[in-house]
C-alpha cells in the first residue's frame, strides 16, 4: 500500500497485471490532486481478500488479465454485495466488450491510450457514488421510520384510523379488531357512521365539519362506536386534518377507550351515593335509638319495679304480663341495638378495637350469662387444644356469639342440650354451636345472612331476622368465616373461626 502526501484522499483498488500501466493510472490521479491509497491485484483471491481487509473508494481494472478480467472482478463485486464506482481500462476493448461492461454495471470504459478521460470519469463516478450513498442513507432512514411507525400503531391500544371527507374509512389500525370485533377488511371502503352511535352522528358530523374547514384543528369529542354489532364501547377521539401528496384530503381519527373508565367512574358514583345513604341511615337509626332507648327503660324499670315491691299482691296472670312486658322491652331494645349495629357497619362506622383477650375465660362467662336466661336448655361447654389469648374485639365477639347461642336456644324445644365448643388451631380459634333445634331449611339457607330474613319454619317463634346479620359484620371486621349445617328437624351447626391475631 502506498500512499502520497497532499490533495484529496483517494483509495483505489487495481485490478491490473501490468505494473507500468498501474504507475500511468496512479500519476493521473495524483495530477488530480488525490492522496492515493492503493493496491494492485491480479486474481480473484487476491481481489477478495483486499475486498474483505479495508474499504475502498474505487475499482479500475483491466478487461483482460492472463488470470482475472474485468466482468469477473466486477461479478465478485456483487458478490460481496459493495456499490463502488467501477471503471473498466483496456487497451484492446472493442465497442461491443464495453457495451457488455457496462450493462453487467460498470460505471465507465477508457482506453489506456486515452488517460486525460480518466479524471473527469473518476470525478463524476465519486459524485454519482456518494449521491447513491445519500439515496441508501435515507431510503433506509425511511424504511427504520416506517417500521417503527408501523411497529408503535399495530401495537397501540388505541384506534387509529383514516377517514375521507365523507366518512369512509381508508386505513384503521390493528388494533381494531381486538377492541370492536371488526377487522380492518371488513370497514375499509364502508362509511364510519355506520359504527357510530345515531344519537353522536350530529356532534360528529359538526366537529369533522370544522376540521375539514380548518376551523378547529385538533379537535377532541366523545362519540360511541358499536363492538361486534351488539354493545356500545365510549371513546374520547382526537380529530385531525389529513392531506397527503396524492390528493387525498380527509381526517385522522385517534380514538381511545373510555368505557372501562366510565364504568369505574359509574361504579365510584354508585358507591358514594350508597355512602350517603347509609351515613345517613346511620344518623337516622342512632337518633331513633336514642329517642326509643329512654322511654323503654323508663317501661322496663316500671313492669320490674311494680313485680318486686307487688309480687306477694298480683296474681298468676298479672305476674305473667308483667313479665310479658319486660321481655317485650328487652326484645325491642335488642332490635334497636342489632340495626344500629348494622347501620354502623354499612357505613364503615362499626368500631373494632381488638386487644388480648382469654377466650377460654370469655366463652365461660358468656355461657353463664346464657344459662342465667334460660333454665330449659342445658348448655355443655368443650374445648380441644392448648387455650391461647387471641387478638379480638370483645364487644363485637359478644355480640356474635350471644346471638348465635340465643337462637340456638330460641329454635331448640326444651330441655335440649346446646353444645359450645372451642378448637384452638395454630393460626385460628374455631367455635361450634350446636343445637337440636327445627332447623334450617336448604331453600332459606343461602339467605341466611340477610337482614330481617326469617326461616319460612320459624312459626310464632318471635325473632327479628337481624341475628345473623349482625353476627357476619361483626365476624368481618375480624376477617373471620361462618359456615352452617343444618337440616331442616334436625338441628343445625354453626363453625365460626377467627384468626389468631384479629
Amino acid at each position: 500500500m502506498n500512499t502520497g502526501q497532499t490533495g484529496i484522499p483517494l483509495r483505489v483498488l487495481l485490478v491490473e497485471d501490468n505494473e507500468d500501466d498501474a504507475l500511468l493510472i496512479l500519476r493521473e490521479l495524483r495530477r488530480g490532486g488525490y492522496i492515493l491509497g492503493y493496491q494492485r491485484v491480479e486474481t480473484p483471491p487476491e481481489m477478495l481478500a483486499a475486498l474483505q481487509q479495508q474499504t475502498w473508494d474505487l475499482v479500475i481494472a483491466d478487461y483482460t488479465l492472463p488470470q482475472f478480467s474485468a466482468p469477473a472482478a466486477l461479478a465478485l463485486l456483487q458478490v460481496e454485495s459493495l456499490d463502488l464506482p467501477f471503471v473498466v481500462i483496456s487497451g484492446t476493448m472493442g465497442e461491443d466488450q464495453a457495451v457488455a461492461a457496462m450493462k453487467a454495471g460498470a460505471h465507465d470504459y477508457l482506453m489506456k491510450s486515452n488517460l486525460a478521460r480518466l479524471l473527469p470519469a473518476v470525478e463524476r463516478e465519486m459524485r454519482d457514488a456518494s449521491e447513491r450513498r445519500r439515496r441508501r442513507q435515507a431510503e433506509y432512514a425511511l424504511q427504520q421510520s416506517e417500521r417503527r411507525f408501523r411497529t408503535l400503531i399495530e401495537n397501540a391500544s388505541d384506534l387509529v384510523m383514516l377517514i375521507d371527507a365523507t366518512g369512509l374509512f381508508y386505513y384503521v389500525s390493528p388494533s381494531t379488531e381486538r377492541i370492536l370485533g371488526v377487522t380492518g377488511e371488513q370497514l375499509l371502503g364502508r362509511s364510519l357512521f355506520d359504527w357510530i352511535h345515531p344519537d353522536d352522528h350530529p356532534l360528529v358530523r359538526v366537529a369533522f365539519t370544522q376540521t375539514l374547514e380548518q376551523l378547529a384543528s385538533p379537535l377532541a369529542l366523545q362519540f360511541r362506536l358499536q363492538e361486534n354489532v351488539v354493545n356500545w364501547r365510549i371513546f374520547e377521539v382526537l380529530v385531525k386534518l389529513f392531506q397527503d401528496p396524492t390528493g387525498l384530503t380527509g381526517l385522522v381519527l385517534n380514538a381511545r377507550d373510555l368505557t372501562e373508565r366510565h364504568h369505574i367512574e359509574a361504579i365510584h358514583r354508585t358507591l358514594e351515593h350508597e355512602r350517603k345513604l347509609n351515613e345517613l341511615k346511620l344518623r337516622f337509626f342512632s337518633m331513633a335509638s336514642h329517642e326509643f332507648r329512654t322511654p323503654l327503660s323508663t317501661i322496663l324499670l316500671s313492669a320490674q319495679l311494680l313485680e318486686s315491691s307487688r309480687s306477694d299482691r298480683l296474681d298468676a296472670k298479672e305476674l305473667r304480663n308483667l313479665k310479658r312486658i319486660q321481655e317485650a322491652t328487652k326484645s325491642l331494645t335488642q332490635m334497636l341495638t342489632d340495626i344500629l349495629t348494622i347501620a354502623r357497619a354499612e357505613a364503615q362506622k362499626l368500631e373494632f378495637h381488638p386487644q388480648l383477650l382469654d377466650i377460654e375465660q370469655f366463652c365461660r362467662h358468656l355461657l353463664e350469662e346464657c344459662q342465667l336466661l334460660s333454665r330449659q336448655h342445658p348448655l355443655e361447654f368443650e374445648q380441644e387444644g392448648i387455650p391461647y389469648l387471641a387478638n379480638v374485639d370483645e364487644k363485637l365477639l359478644h355480640s356474635i356469639f350471644s346471638n348465635l347461642l340465643s337462637n340456638a336456644i330460641k329454635y331448640s324445644p326444651n330441655q335440649t342440650k346446646i353444645r359450645f365448643k372451642i378448637i384452638y388451631h395454630a393460626q385460628e380459634i374455631e367455635f361450634q354451636i350446636e343445637d337440636m333445634g327445627i332447623g334450617i331449611p336448604l331453600e332459606d339457607q343461602q339467605h341466611l345472612f340477610e337482614s330481617f330474613h326469617r326461616g319460612r319454619n320459624v312459626g310464632l317463634i318471635e325473632g327479628s331476622g337481624l341475628g345473623l346479620a349482625v353476627v357476619k359484620k361483626c365476624l368481618d371486621l375480624h376477617q373471620g368465616r361462618i359456615t352452617v349445617l343444618s337440616q331442616e328437624g334436625k338441628g343445625s351447626l354453626f363453625r365460626v373461626c377467627i384468626p389468631r391475631s384479629g
